[in-house]
């Protein structure tokens, strides 16, 4: 097996570990919602007065992307959505009472996994770390660019078939 064959291996192993360790410890959280809605619901229970331009920036996903996640979140009754008296043209989002539950969750998920990681980490060179992160940004840009480029064939394909 090629090296590149190796890592994509390592890739499979570490995300289906991961997954595993989120059913263990946060089975709840994940097994309701989504990744995406959860990490939709985070922006929003950080951030003031956000849009859903500034959660699609955030996400790194198409407006039409977060428009459906955003949908479904209001059909849960977890977020809200509100105009400023000042532009009654922009709509915003603020977390329901359940909408804030799920967020201090996913707070609390979020530190113990940084906690659990860094045990790992701090173990690990800092030459190493170097190289290891260099490696992760030019990965995570690639994945990024592939979910914006597919985002908009999504997007450009489910306009057209709707016309």
């Amino acid at each position: 097996m090629d090296v590149q064959n190796r890592v994509l291996d390592l890739f499979k192993n570490i995300y289906e570990k991961q997954d595993e360790l989120s059913k263990l410890t946060d089975s709840k959280l994940f097994n309701e919602f989504s990744n995406s809605e959860v990490h939709t619901i985070d922006i929003i229970g950080k951030t003031k007065d956000v849009n859903g331009v500034t959660i699609s920036s955030k996400l790194g996903l198409t407006r039409g992307a977060v428009s459906k996640i955003i949908s479904g979140l209001k059909k849960k009754k977890l977020i809200d959505s509100y105009q400023n008296s000042d532009n009654k043209k922009e709509i915003y989002y603020k977390l329901t009472e359940k909408g804030e539950i799920i967020f201090c969750k996913h707070e609390k998920a979020h530190k113990e996994w940084e906690e659990r990681e860094l045990k790992f980490l701090n173990q690990i060179s800092p030459p190493e770390i170097d190289i290891v992160s260099d490696f992760l940004n030019r990965y995570n840009s690639y994945l990024k660019s592939l979910i914006v480029e597919r985002s908009n064939n999504y997007d450009n394909r489910f306009n057209n078939e709707n016309k």
